[in-house]
């Protein structure tokens, strides 16, 4: 029996039509699977091959490994947060997989069969007869077929006939087969009589087609659930309390599981307050926090002025050397102050973020009212105190070693003390009623030192011509005259010739640097006057410094002996303590409203005008003109009044007469240090700074040696 033979019948064709054909077909035209066979015709330019050829084998190896596909490709992991290599794909694609029942004849499984089918078998007596019924069974059938086939079909072709024959031969050479192995082993030994393994590839493949299923849609509508919308502010207190009153109840329950309970605690006590006061009360609470959240949303909104004031640098003075500009960040404004002037600007040397500022008049016959604010760099929209006068506040000063405490000066004459730790703002001491006070308008105040007894007291200077000295003893004002500003060279005779002394009109002073007992006032007229906490008959010396009003005098933060003044005749003048004639003159062809000396530098200086221009000089860079004048302030509309450095961020604060304070931001040329203070102590860079200045002064003074 060949098994390894493999046909490929249609199913549809009856197997013994396909035998009797097969029979019938020429032995040349049939192949081995019972096909007609293909004729080969040979090409005329075929290649002759000897036999040694023909035999010669060449081994090729064929593999499914794809020879194109990458083999170095990597993944990044994110377990060892690296790369790692990738497995690379084998190529192999299966198309097609079923399962088969076919084994082969030869193969151990097939063996196995055989021999369990072989002890299974039934005697051969039996079988002879089985045999026999089944084959007169297959004859019938035959014969039934036959006649059936031909009632309904044509007759068979002679094909059919010879293809018939055939099987029968083939069946008949099959029969003898184990007739001759039944009688070799009748010779040898008595054995099982083998059983013929039916023709697995003979089959017959039937199909019916039955009826499917109608698919159904079911559905099934229901009324919505109920909905509701729930919204709640959560901030940090909230949750504080809520943790808070979890945990009293996980101790409660703590408690009743050990069988102990909490003791409640006691009924507060009834406390009657009256509604404006437990208004006042509530807004006391919440105003810390309303601070910090409009801080935050302040923040938010000036986001990208922080940024410049933190980082920006302005990269065009790598080009220029001896030149700079100021870029404007925030402006601080406040309503009720718009139709009024900045009169003065005063940063706390406590908090680097605050400062104040003084809102009056300088129009005699427009005298309304006045406005004190403090303001924070971290909300520039809306002033952190604030206060309203009935007259203009001219000028401002913070304690330096209480910041709470802050003295102003009106232009009606009075004095007072304002305290930002008190709950209410009205001021805690006013001079209104103190006898002796300033009978015109206060142009500075300064605080000093605390006294023998440890009183606070400042000092002012006013129009009147007088210094006067103010101590804080039990929330009341005691004013002591320090000196008078007299002009003995102007003589004022009465029409009896009397004469009636002449005192010169104080509009400001500055109080030296290292020794607080010494002072220079100046006037209306453009005297300079040096004055002295301890000798109060009289003033120490005296000068004439200007043609007209002097509006301000700075000292310099590393020379003991340098002070600056300004004035309405256009020049700012930089003097030597002890030395009539000016170091310096620079005309600026315009008023100079204020002039300040920069905490940072020894040799730098900024002016105001009323152009609404800024002018910084730098004496060790160019001693004849400004490395920085640039218009801040639309001269239009309004004029610049004041000038302030801040003494711990690079900014200048300016001042105009619409109650505008505007900052500004000092590019690195403005603030440039020299080489020698780069990675320098504090101390190392005073003494670098007074060496610079000493230096300016060495050269200044050659010319009159």
């Amino acid at each position: 029996m060949k098994q390894s033979r493999v046909g490929i019948m249609d199913p549809n064709t009856n197997p013994d039509a396909r035998g009797r054909r097969s029979s019938m077909a020429a032995p040349s035209q049939i192949n081995e699977f019972g096909g007609k066979s293909k004729t080969t015709i040979k090409p005329a330019n075929q290649l002759q091959l000897t036999p040694e050829e023909l035999k010669e084998e060449f081994t090729r190896v064929l593999t499914a490994v794809n020879p194109q596909a990458p083999k170095n490709q990597v993944q990044f992991s994110n377990n060892a947060l690296k790369f790692v290599s990738k497995p690379c794909d084998e190529g192999t694609l299966i198309l097609f997989t079923q399962k088969g029942y076919l084994l082969d004849v030869n193969s151990p499984e097939a063996q196995y069969q055989i021999r369990m089918d072989a002890a299974n078998a039934p005697p051969p007596g039996g079988a002879n007869e089985d045999g026999a019924d089944e084959q007169n069974a297959n004859d019938e059938s035959r014969e039934g077929d036959g006649e059936i086939q031909g009632a309904g079909e044509p007759k068979a072709t002679s094909d059919d006939a010879e293809a018939v024959n055939v099987d029968q031969s083939e069946e008949a050479g099959e029969a003898e087969k184990p007739a001759e192995d039944g009688a070799d082993n009748a010779e040898g030994m008595p054995g099982p009589p083998k059983k013929k393994l039916p023709n697995a590839f003979n089959f017959c493949e039937r199909a019916s087609q039955t009826m499917n299923q109608m698919l159904k849609e079911a559905a099934v509508e229901t009324q919505p659930p109920p909905r509701s919308t729930l919204s709640s502010n959560v901030n940090a207190w909230s949750i504080y309390d809520t943790y808070q009153s979890n945990f009293e109840q996980q101790q409660q329950e703590k408690l009743q599981a050990q069988g102990k309970a909490h003791p409640k605690p006691p009924a507060p006590k009834p406390v009657h307050v009256s509604l404006e006061r437990k208004d006042e009360q509530e807004i006391i609470k919440v105003s810390r926090q309303s601070r910090t959240v409009e801080r935050i949303v302040n923040q938010n909104t000036y986001d990208e002025i922080a940024q410049d004031f933190k980082y920006y640098e302005d990269a065009s003075d790598e080009f220029k050397e001896k030149e700079g500009t100021v870029l404007p960040l925030w402006r601080f404004s406040f309503d009720p102050v718009k139709k009024l002037a900045v009169t003065d600007i005063c940063w706390s040397e406590t908090y680097s973020d605050l400062f104040a500022a003084t809102f009056g008049s300088y129009n005699f016959l427009g005298q309304s009212y006045g406005q004190v604010c403090l303001y924070s760099l971290k909300n520039p929209t809306y002033p952190e105190y604030h206060l309203s006068t009935s007259s203009g506040v001219m000028c401002v000063d913070i304690h330096q070693t209480y910041p709470h405490l802050v003295c102003i000066g009106m232009y009606n004459g009075t004095v007072s003390v304002l305290s930002l730790q008190t709950q209410g703002r009205e001021p805690v001491c006013l001079s209104k009623t103190v006898k002796g006070r300033h009978a015109d308008s206060v142009n500075k105040v300064r605080w000093g030192p605390d006294n023998m007894d440890g009183n606070h007291n400042f000092y002012s200077v006013s129009a009147d011509g007088r210094v006067i000295n103010w101590q804080l003893v039990q929330s009341e004002l005691r004013l002591t005259e320090v000196t008078s500003l007299g002009m003995p060279e102007v003589k004022n005779e009465g029409p009896d010739g009397t004469v009636i002394p002449v005192r010169g009109c104080g509009s400001t002073f500055a109080f030296h640097r290292t020794d607080p007992s010494v002072f220079l006032v100046g006037t209306e007229e453009g005297n300079v006057y040096r004055c002295s906490t301890t000798y109060s008959s009289s003033f120490l010396s005296a000068f004439s410094a200007h043609m007209q009003s002097i509006y301000s005098i700075s000292w310099n933060f590393y020379h003991t002996g340098i002070f600056a003044t300004c004035s309405a005749d256009w020049t700012v003048k930089i003097w030597q303590q002890d030395v009539s004639s000016p170091l310096f003159v620079f005309d600026l062809a315009a008023p100079v409203g204020d002039v300040a000396w920069a905490p940072y530098s020894s040799t730098v200086f900024a002016a105001s005008t009323i152009d609404g221009r800024i002018h910084i000089f730098d004496l060790d860079i160019d001693k004849y003109r400004p490395i920085c004048c640039q218009a801040v302030i639309d001269m239009k509309k309004t004029r610049m009044t004041r000038v302030s450095f801040s003494l711990a961020h690079p900014i200048v604060l300016v001042g105009d007469e619409r109650g505008n304070v505007t900052s500004l931001k000092l590019s690195p040329n403005l603030r440039k240090k020299p080489k020698e203070a780069k990675n320098a102590d504090a101390k190392r860079l005073f003494e670098i700074e007074q060496e610079k200045i000493e230096k300016l002064l060495s050269i200044v003074r050659e010319p009159a040696a």
